[in-house]
């Protein structure tokens, strides 16, 4: 792997941001294939040459002395330069300029915190971009066309999707302990959003619906 980047970063009194390019080739870079094992696990396999290029966004904002503003997004471009699937000992597909399987061509995630005398308050979310289950890329109908029935499915794309999550606590001393205890609740998923999270060849992953965990910790 060869590896060039330039970065900057920016510093204030409150605030913090960072910007970063990256430029990754790749030679045999280990993919997923769009296929599982009789267990369920990915099955990878060598690329001949890929590229990784885009560029990394991250930085943070404090609002005031309790609140605080995070957040990071990446844009890449991932995508197989030369590499070749073999249907038998002498016929293969052709993937070069397919984007790699699994990959995301955006990410972006943020936060906001509120943190004051042992009260913890977080909203987070998180955005991901589309991406293919398989190295087929957008191309599955053409290779469909070249080997019939090579693979059984048309659908392979996972949709972008959104979540959100709220995480608080509250920090205290009963009896004078000498650790502290807590008490928290997390909501995932807070708008109940319906979608897939992950996805191999066929078979999609889907997200589980909103959920809410809560507890205590006791501290002596």
């Amino acid at each position: 792997m060869n590896d060039f980047e330039l970065g900057s970063s920016l510093q204030m009194q409150n605030a913090n941001f960072t910007l970063n390019l990256f430029y990754m080739l790749f030679d045999n870079e280990i993919v997923k294939n769009g296929q599982v094992d009789r267990f369920g696990q990915p099955i990878t396999g060598n690329v001949k040459s890929t590229v990784h290029t885009g560029i990394e966004f991250t930085g943070f904002v404090n609002l005031s002395k309790v609140l605080q503003l995070t957040g990071n997004a990446t844009f890449s471009k991932n995508t197989i330069e030369e590499g070749r699937q073999y249907i038998n000992a002498t016929q293969y597909l052709d993937l070069n300029g397919n984007r790699i399987s699994g990959f995301p061509d955006f990410l972006a995630n943020f936060g906001i915190t509120f943190n004051y005398y042992g009260i913890f308050l977080q909203l987070t979310g998180k955005y991901v971009g589309e991406f293919y289950s398989d190295n087929y890329g957008n191309r599955i109908q053409e290779y469909l066309s070249q080997v019939p029935d090579f693979i059984s499915y048309t659908d392979n794309k996972n949709d972008a999707y959104f979540t959100a999550g709220f995480t608080g606590s509250y920090e205290f001393k009963p009896f004078n302990a000498l650790n502290k205890s807590k008490i928290f609740i997390q909501v995932n998923n807070i708008f109940d959003n319906l979608y897939s999270a992950n996805a191999i060849g066929p078979e999609f992953f889907p997200a589980a619906e909103r959920n809410f965990l809560a507890g205590i910790q006791i501290g002596l």
